[in-house]
Formats: C-alpha cells, structure tokens, sequence
C-alpha cells in the first residue's frame, strides 16, 4: 500500500508526475485497477513542453524544509572533551552539567529556561570540544563537514526555532521543552554527495537560471501551443482557489519563481482549478464499514472514465480570468492527463446508482475532484495582454511565504514597498501583510497594514475574517481594538460593519476555554454597535441587504434598537412602494429574531406607509394595489384609524375616467372589500373611523358594478349582507343606487339573493320581514323585465327559475305574482321561446313547485306552457299529414353492409330534408345507387351523386314532422319532458289540473291510461304562498341536483337522456 504522505507529490516524489499510466497500472500495490484503454493517436507534444516538464520534474525542494532523523543503537561513545574541563561523561551528569555551564559562550538564541535557573540552554563552541574516540568519528565521516557546536538543555527549558548562523541563512532547529534531567546536543554540518541539486534550503536562482532559457525559446517560437496548464502539488478539495494566497507553501514558492522569471519576457501566469471526474466501481460504505475515509484510493476496485476540465481561472492576486479554459490534453497540459493519481487524494462530491451483484459490496458511481493548477500563457494571446503581471504580485507571494523562523529585516523595504502601493491592491496587500504580521507575532506591523489598507477599502481590505480571527489568537485583542475601531469608523457599509460584529461575536463565543477573549469582544462590539447606529449611513437600493440590515439590528440590540434608529431611517427615506416591497420581503422572513419583533416592524412600516400612499388618478394604477392594500390592512390590527385611512384612499377616484372607474371596482374594491368583510373584527368594522370609508366603497363598486356576470362581486354582496353589522350599510346603499342597480341584471340577481338570505336568516326579526319582501319585489320588477327583451337563446330559463325562486322564498303575496311573471311565463313571444325556454324550464319549476308547495300559483302556468306545445304538436302533424306520410316500403332492401343499413335508416325516419352520404367508393356509390333507384319512388326522394358522395333529399310530404325552428330545440324538449314526467303521478295531476289526460295524451300517445279520477286544481289562494322552511342562498345559476318532496329519480341513477333524434312516441 502506498503512503499518503508520498502520494500527495511532496518534494520529495515531485518526480512521478511523469510517470506513464502504464507504469501506475503495473504498480503492485493494487490498490486501484485501470482497464487498458485503445490505443490512440498519440499527441504530439512541443519541445518547449517537453523541457518544462522535465524542469520542473526535479527535486527543487519547493517546500523549503530540509530534515534527516535516524538513530544508532550501538553507537560508540564519542568520549567527548571539553577545553578547562575534561572528559564529559555519558550518560550526563548533574556535575558535568555544572562544568559546561561554566565553560559556555552564550546562552543559545531562542532559548526558554526553567523557574528556577533563568538560563535554559548554554552552547560551547567547536573550538573548545573535541571527539577523542575515532570509532565515533568515523560513523559520520562521509556526512559530516564539522562539529558545529556543543548544546546544553536542563529540566524545564526549550529552544524555539532559531536561525542557525549567518553563513546558513534560512537553516533553524528547535527542541521541545525538557521535561526531566538534562539533554546534550552535538550539532554538525551535513553535506549531500548524491544528489543531482546539492541540497539547499533555497534553489531559487539556479531554478530562475534554467527556467529562462526555456521561457524564452518558447516565445519566440510562433507554432509553440499558446499555454501550459501545469498540475501543482498539493490537493485542494475544500472550494475553487482564489488566489495565490490559496496555495500551500510548495505551490506557493513555485508559482513565485515562475512569475520572476516569465515577468522578464511578458509570460502571464494565472490560478485554475481542475475539476476531475472519475467513474467506475467502488465500495461506497468504506467509512461506514471500517470507521475511517479510504487512504490511497482504497475504495476503488475499477476506474473506468476519467474527465478533467480547468474551472474558475484567475489571476495571482485573484482576477477573474475565464469561467472555464479550453486545453489540448498532453500538448498543452502537465501531466498529459490532469486527473492522474486523483484518485489517491479527498473527494469534494459523490454520487451512487446503488446497483451491484448480490453478494458484491462495490456498487457504480462517481467521485469528483479538485486539484489546483498554474497556467503560463505566452506573451502575445489574447489572455496575456489583458492580464499582464501586476507589479505587487511577486513581494506579495514572497511574503505571504514567511514563516515564524524567517528574519523579518531582509523584508522591510518590500513591506514597505507594498504599503506604499497598497491602493492598487488593498485586500490582496492586507491578506499578505496581515500574514506576515501574524507569522512574526508583530502587532505593530498589523496595525500599520490595517491602517493603511482600510484607507482605502475599509472593512473590505480582509478578504475574508479569519484573517482577524487569526491576528486576535496570535496578538491579543486588546492590541488591535483601537485599529479596529477606526477601521469599522471608516467604513460606509452599514451592513458590512453590523456583519463584522455578528461574525466577531459568534467567533469569539465558540473560542473554547477564551472566556476573556469573549468579554473583550462583547463589551468592544456592544460600544461599536452603539457608533453604528448613532452613525447610520444611506439605505442601499437593494430589499436583501435593508432586510439583512433590519435583522442583524434585532439581534444585536433588540426591537428597541430597531424603533429607536433603523426604522425611522428607513421610514422617512422611502416612499411607499419601496416600504410595501420591503414589508413584504420581510413578513415571512425565517431569520428575524421572534414573531414579536416581526409584527412590531412590519405594523411600522405599515404605518410609515399609509401617508404615502399616492390616490388612484389616471396615469397611476397598479396591479398589485389591492394585494397591497391587504397587505397593509393585515398588520395595522392594532390601530382602527390607519386601516380607515389605509381604504380611504381607494375611494379617492374623482379624476378616474367612468372606464377606469369600472376597473377600480372590479380589480380593487371588489377583492379589498371582501378582504375586510371576512377578516375585520365586527368592532372594528362598526369602528366610526371604519364603517364611512366601507359604506362609501360599496356604493362605489354598486354604482360601477362589472359588466359581466362576476362570482366575485356576487360573493362579495354576499358576505356584507351576511354581517349584522354592515347590514344597513348594504341596504342603505341598495336603495340609495336602484336607477344604476336596474341597468345591470346580474348585480340586481346578486342583491336580490341577498336579500333572500337576509329575510330567511333566523337573526331577522320577523318586523323587518315585510320590508326586505318589498325590497325584493322591487328588484325581480327591473329583472324579470330584462329577462323578456331580446332573442330568445336557451340562457333564460335559470335566470327565471332564480326570479321564481326568489319570489317564493321572501313569501310575497300571490296578488304580486302576475304582474311579475305573466309575460315571462306566457308562450305568445313566439314558437323559439316555447322550445327553447319555456319547455326546458318545467322539470327544475316543478321541484321548485313541490318544495314551496306552490301548486295554486304555478299549475296555470305549467298548463298554459304544456297546451301551447301540444297545439304546436298537433298543428305540426296535421300538416305533414297525406296518402305519402306512410313510411317507404323497403322490405325488398335485403343489403345489409354498413352503408346500405345507414341509408335504409335515414329513409324509413328522416330528420331532416336533406343529408349526404360521405367517402365511399366508386363501386359502393353506383351500387346504393341502384338500390335507390329500385326501391325508392321518384315522388318520395331525389337520389343525386357528386364524386365520392351521395345526396338524398326528401320530397313532398315524407319528413315526419315540420322541422322546428333551431337544430337543437326537438333534443332539448324530449329531455325536458322526460325529467317531467319523472315527478311523481300525483304531482303532475296536481300541475296538470283538468289538463291533466289531454296532455299526457299528448306525452305519451297510446301508452298513456286516462285517470279515472281527475284531481281539481285548487284555487289560488289570497294568502301568501307557503314556504318551506329552505335556506337556499344560490344564486341564478343551475338546480340543486339533491331529490326534493315530489321528485323522481332512476334507481340506479343513470343518465337516460334520449339519443339524437330520438322522438317521444306520442
């Protein structure tokens, strides 16, 4: 198994980046199996390719550590001697201790000494030691320059990393602190003689010195590939990387010396992030089985697809470059593949088919990777034009490498050559410098970068705050709140600076075991908070951040701190769409500190809004205002007299044209008022800063009422008259708008089946019953009469069963009925209006008639109805009557296809004068046509063929009947009559009266038994009609289909209509 520490290409195995897959698939160590893939066109690869990869597949020792442990047990004593002293004994003595401490030179850089010494470590120089056994000499002869010097630890004591000597610039050591006795170390210098680069802290100028040779031969070779796309070391699974700050040490310093040496010759050098994608099987319960992640791709088994593109590519201070970047695989990329070894490091995402052979724990699926990249483009593309080195990017990189054991001096002139260009770059130079600051534990440096960088970004110079997390840990908050202070002064952003304290006291609460850090942090935000507030700048146009800005303040100072500063703000600097917009955003806002705090911000920015809020007018009119309305009525509960004013304004409609007013009504008032009717408190609605404004919207919307017939206005007429409290209102207004009421026939139905309800409601005393019968009565006058003008259609028949109804349910007196309906029910406006309205009306009449026990008022109306269609039936038929009305003999028609039955058919019972046979063939036309002319006699029917059609029309008098005027009447009567007669017998005698066997006669023909007993039809009595005890709130619309006293109905409740043309037999 391979070692993840070797597999994550570390200096050390720099090396297989060039190893072929092949070599990988021959690996033994089986830890992951690559099918054999087809051979393919192998691409050809550039020289100036070739040479970098064989550059920079050297061990340039990138990371800068260099370190070799390695012990002897059977190592000779070196009989170590000390001048002024002697042989030092080993193992060491608390005496020959004693004697080094007084021979010693200095006491060592870095070093920490114990309580009760103060010293810690001394050193004795190599002048002063010498090695008396050869046999100890000689075990590093071949790796030893010299002994270096002599080196005392005692209990207690440590050495921190130090920096060795001036002629080994960058070589440190540090030992642990000592815990028991005393420990003794002799330092040598080592010297390498294998490798091909002499080891070395730092290679840099003999890299620079190989790489420009290579750089410069590329660019002048025009036919060279246009970039590089070189793989780094290092894995970087968490998120895309940003800029060169991203990248770890290794990556770091390569990327720095590839920048130095193509700035010379105009390369550009950009960040991209490799997205790998390999699919395969692998055993995805890996964790779950074995309790810890895959090491080394262990859960793989097969690979079967390796993808690879290069995403989010940037410049090194961090520049968007491309969103994706094309390549050529192998020619411009290194390694040819980017996904090799991917595999052997963390995945950011997966995803499963959970299929697999029973038995098999590896299961399809795929894994995504990513990996960071360099890409060197050459000078001259279009990408190195645009995005040419910028002139802090290389002392950046250099000092975002500093580490605790670099001297700072050898940096103070780029420091200070970065702070004085700083407004170039502010977050790329603070991200640097607060590094190195940090990595020095120099808070004064800190202070100045911050300063300068905040100048010109503010909180915005910390790209991210960990940055400040990381200097308060290494520096200590009380040395930074002063910049920090004047760093949130200076900066604009109300909301960024309200975030900075949010995530500074959220981080400062998860500290374990800093409950200081954590009291520093809240006393310091808790004044900071204070400034803000006192400080607040202009709102931003965009809803998210005053929503955001809204709640950070509820949660750092509580709804009084909302009331008191941000509210007002926001009130006073807005108009009303923009606090309608913003209470909206905010109603049902999942992060807002309690419902509490959400009621009292919404009804102030409801109230904020109300003086705001512009008239209806000509050129202003939204969509969206009614909603708004509501919106608003909905969180002012609290106050009676900003919902009055809030619906005050709708009622301001005066330079509204009479078009716009009708509009108003119909997408305003109607849905506002409704909303109020069904949601306002009734104190509320009887509120005098309420009840005004509401009798003044409904006359509104009963003066413009719509032009259609509209579910809405009529449920809106519905719900006001069914509130006690707004009753008189609605009857006011009725009353106050009849002249406009009777233009419009829907809205006089809709208030008349107010009334209704209202007169049958049992909270209606019965001293105001007569006065709601008048009212009634009043409206069905202007109704009905609408329902007489016009062509006859079909449509009124519901509209007069409403009107009927309507008159029943309000009990008037049957003296007031004939004035009403006579003309409605008479059948002298012509056959059309028998067919089509009166006749349909019957079956829906009679249940009306059985379930008000209304027989003495409706049975002459039914009868006058009945013997007018049975005149017209006997004047039909005594018109078509001759020696031809016999049907046609065609006994002697023995063809029985298809198109020889449907003419037979049409012949022995034509419907119509006229029809035409379509789409028949040329031998199945000339075949009906001989049958035709055999069996049908030239007086009865004219046979005429026209292509592949056949037209038969009848002649004389062999139609059954006249045809009745419209196609559809004769269906519609047939079903009207069926329903009739499905009443019950003594219901229909009781209908029917002394009529009672002439038509049914009629009905029924021959199947029809004369009653022997005839039922008299009872006198109209002088009362009023008796009522059922019904609350029917329905409006003209369709019969309620439940079975009502008299009714019938088929047992099996099956839908008998008559089929087309279907005749009553009669």
């Amino acid at each position: 198994m391979r070692v993840r520490a070797t597999l994550r290409r570390t200096a050390d195995s720099v090396s297989k980046k060039t190893s072929s897959r092949k070599d990988d698939e021959d690996s033994d160590d089986g830890s992951v199996r690559v099918p054999e893939e087809e051979e393919e066109e192998e691409t050809e690869m550039s020289e100036h390719r070739n040479a970098l990869n064989e550059l920079l597949s050297k061990n340039w020792n990138f990371g800068g550590s260099l370190a070799f442990q390695e012990s002897f047990m059977n190592a000779p004593n070196p009989n170590l001697a000390v001048n002024d002293f002697g042989t030092i004994g080993i193992p060491l003595g608390s005496r020959d201790a004693e004697a080094i401490k007084g021979v010693a030179t200095r006491k060592l850089p870095g070093a920490r000494g114990s309580e009760t010494d103060g010293q810690g470590a001394w050193e004795v120089e190599s002048s002063k030691i010498s090695i008396e056994n050869a046999a100890f000499s000689g075990l590093l002869e071949k790796a030893a320059e010299q002994a270096y010097r002599l080196v005392l630890l005692t209990k207690g004591s440590c050495l921190q990393p130090s920096v060795e000597s001036s002629d080994r610039p960058g070589v440190t050591h540090e030992m642990g602190p000592i815990t028991d006795g005393y420990r003794l170390m002799l330092i040598y210098h080592l010297v390498d003689t294998i490798s091909e680069i002499p080891p070395a802290i730092s290679h840099d100028a003999l890299f620079l010195e190989r790489v420009q040779p290579i750089l410069t031969s590329w660019k002048d070779d025009p036919t060279s590939p246009e970039k590089i796309v070189y793989l780094l070391n290092n894995a970087y699974s968490e998120d895309p990387v940003k800029n060169a700050n991203d990248l770890g040490p290794a990556d770091s310093h390569l990327v720095e010396l590839l920048a130095t040496a193509s700035s010379t010759v105009g390369f550009c050098i950009g960040l991209g992030t490799v997205q790998c994608q390999l699919e395969g099987d692998a055993f995805n319960c890996w964790e779950l089985v074995f309790g810890e992640l895959p090491v080394n791709g262990q859960d793989w088994r097969e690979i079967r697809e390796r993808d690879s593109s290069v995403r989010s590519v940037v410049t090194l201070e961090g520049r968007p470059i491309c969103k994706s970047l094309d390549f050529i695989p192998g020619a411009e990329t290194i390694p040819e593949d980017l996904s090799q070894n991917v595999e052997l490091d963390d995945w950011y995402d997966d995803s499963w088919h959970y299929e697999c052979e029973p038995g098999d724990v590896y299961v399809q699926g795929v894994k995504n990777y990513r990996r960071a990249a360099v890409v060197i483009w050459r000078p001259g593309t279009e990408i190195a034009t645009k995005h040419p080195l910028h002139p802090l990017t290389l002392p950046c990189l250099s000092l975002s490498r500093i580490t605790s054991c670099v001297l700072r001096e050898a940096y103070e002139d780029r420091i200070a050559t970065v702070l004085s260009r700083c407004s170039e770059d502010p977050v790329f130079v603070s991200a640097t410098l607060c590094h190195a600051a940090i990595a020095w534990k120099d808070a004064s440096l800190w202070e100045r970068t911050t300063a300068e960088c905040s100048k010109f970004s503010s909180l915005a110079a910390f790209e991210n705050y960990d940055q400040i997390w990381e200097a308060i840990t290494a520096l200590g908050f009380n040395a930074l709140q002063e910049r920090l202070s004047m760093t949130i002064k200076n900066d604009s952003q109300d909301l960024r600076r309200l975030k900075f304290l949010d995530e500074l006291l959220r981080w400062a609460s998860g500290k374990d075991g800093s409950s200081e850090v954590d009291s520093a942090v809240r006393a310091w935000s808790a004044t900071q908070f204070q400034h803000i507030l006192g400080t607040l700048h202009g709102l931003s146009s965009e809803l998210g951040d005053v929503v955001a800005l809204l709640q950070l303040t509820a949660k750092l100072g509580g709804i009084e701190a909302l009331k008191n500063t941000i509210i007002p703000k926001v009130c006073r600097s807005s108009d009303a769409a923009y606090l309608i917009k913003l209470s909206k955003k905010l109603e049902y806002h999942p992060s807002l500190a309690s419902s509490e705090v959400r009621d009292e911000l919404l009804y102030s920015l409801a109230a904020a809004t109300i003086p705001k809020l512009p008239s209806p007018s000509g050129d202003f009119y939204k969509e969206s205002l009614a909603e708004d309305t509501k919106h608003l009525l909905q969180h002012l509960q609290r106050s009676d007299k900003l919902r009055g004013s809030a619906l005050r304004r709708l009622t301001e409609i005066s330079g509204l044209k009479e078009s716009q007013k009708r509009q108003h009504v119909d997408r305003v008032v109607v849905p506002v008022l409704s909303h109020v009717a069904k949601t306002f408190t009734d104190e509320c609605l009887m509120s005098s800063d309420v009840i005004p404004t509401i009798q003044s919207l409904l006359d509104t919307a009963l003066r413009y009422p719509p032009t259609y017939r509209d579910p809405s206005y009529g449920e809106l007429l519905a719900v006001i008259a069914g509130k006690d409290c707004l009753w008189d209102s609605f009857y006011s207004c009725v009353s106050k708008n009849k002249v406009h009421l009777q233009k419009n026939a829907a809205t006089v139905g809709y208030c008349i089946s107010s009334f209704c309800t209202r007169f049958e409601s049992q909270q209606t005393p019965p001293s105001s019953k007569p006065a709601l019968t008048a009212a009634v009565l009043e409206l069905l006058s202007p109704y009905v009469a609408s329902l007489t003008s016009g062509r006859a259609s079909g449509s009124e028949s519901q509209d007069m069963l409403f009107a009927i109804e309507s008159w029943l349910r309000v009990q008037a007196q049957a003296i007031t009925f004939p004035p009403l309906f006579d003309q409605l029910l008479r059948d002298g406006k012509g056959t059309a209006y028998l067919l089509k309205v009166l006749l349909p009306l019957l079956p829906a009449l009679a249940t009306l008639t059985t379930r008000f026990d209304a027989f003495g008022i409706l049975a002459p109306a039914f009868q006058s109805i009945l013997l007018a269609w049975v005149g017209f039936k006997n004047a039909s038929t005594t018109s078509n009557t001759g020696a031809a009305s016999k049907p046609l003999n065609l006994s002697a028609w023995t063809c029985s296809c298809v198109q020889c039955k449907q003419v037979v058919a049409y012949l022995r019972k034509p419907s119509t004068r006229k029809t035409t046979f379509r789409q028949l063939s040329p031998d199945k036309i000339l075949h009906i046509k001989q049958l035709c002319d055999r069996h049908v006699p030239p007086s009865a029917a004219k046979v005429t063929l026209k292509g592949q059609t056949i037209e038969i029309l009848m002649l004389g008098d062999q139609l059954n009947a006249a045809p009745p005027p419209g196609k559809d009447s004769i269906p519609a009567v047939e079903q009207a009559l069926k329903l009739f007669l499905k009443h019950d017998d003594d219901v229909l005698q009781r209908l029917l009266g002394l009529q009672y066997d002439r038509i049914m006669m009629a009905i029924k023909g021959p199947a029809h038994t004369p009653s022997s007993a005839m039922v008299s039809t009872p006198s109209v009595p002088t009362s009023s009609v008796a009522t059922s005890a019904s609350t029917s709130t329905h409006l003209p619309a369709r019969v309620r289909s439940h079975p009502e006293p008299g009714e019938i109905q088929d047992d099996d409740h099956s839908d008998d209509r008559p089929t087309k043309r279907q005749k009553v037999e009669g």
